[in-house]
Parts: C-alpha cells; sequence; structure tokens
C-alpha cells in the first residue's frame, strides 16, 4: 500500500489494543485494532485456530474493529476454507512467520475470498 501513510498509536482502557490512522492525500481514516495469539502447543496443547475465532463474537458491537491474530504455532493452515463465524467486526486477519524472514498475511477473512500476501521482515 505505497499509496497510504501509516501511523500506529497503542491504548489503554479500551476493548482494542490500538489504534491504525492510515493517510491518503487527504483523506484520514482510523481504525480500532485488536491483537490476538494463536499460542504455541506448549504453552496451550488444547487451543485451535477455530476456537480462538469463535471467542471473537464477544466483540460483536464493534463493527469497525479490525482483529489481528498472531500465528505463532508451527502448524499446517488450512486454506480453503478457513471456518470464521458470522461476526460483525472490520475484519479478521492472520499473520505469521513461514520460514526465516517470509512472513504470511492472511485475510480478510469475513469476505467471501480472503487474500494471501507473503513479505520478508528482518
Amino acid at each position: 500500500m505505497p499509496e497510504f501513510q501509516l501511523d500506529f498509536a497503542s491504548v489503554e482502557h479500551a476493548d482494542y489494543d490500538a489504534v491504525l490512522r492510515a493517510r491518503r492525500r487527504n483523506e484520514e481514516f482510523f481504525t480500532p485494532i485488536q491483537l490476538k495469539e494463536y499460542v504455541p502447543e506448549k504453552l496451550n496443547p488444547y487451543a485451535t485456530l477455530r476456537s480462538l475465532l469463535e471467542g471473537l463474537c464477544r466483540y460483536s458491537s464493534s463493527s469497525d474493529m479490525v482483529v489481528v491474530v498472531y500465528l505463532n504455532r508451527t502448524f499446517r493452515l488450512p486454506l480453503n476454507p478457513i471456518y470464521c463465524p458470522h461476526l460483525k467486526l472490520g475484519g479478521v486477519y492472520l499473520i505469521g512467520g513461514v520460514t526465516g524472514q517470509r512472513w504470511i498475511l492472511v485475510g480478510d477473512l469475513l469476505e467471501e475470498f480472503a487474500g494471501i500476501s507473503y513479505f520478508d521482515h528482518p
């Protein structure tokens, strides 16, 4: 998104963790961001991505909030289909390391066809 300038600010005492400000030309957008983590198996071997996504239903009054799930676990991601319950959110994205510096971004899971992007991060 080279045409956008992005800024993040952490937030305390709110239902979200950060606010994203995106600017393009004379337009400005503010989006609340909730961060989640699919924890490593050694921390919780019973955790599933499905249960994490189902748990997002508690944010039903946040139609503009975007949830980003950090995939902090080695597993195979079934890309078709990914179960995501009907949620009233601004979006749901998955992000995680693939190998070394290679990362993947999947989303928006609330859309019929979620995009997949790979990028390098030092």
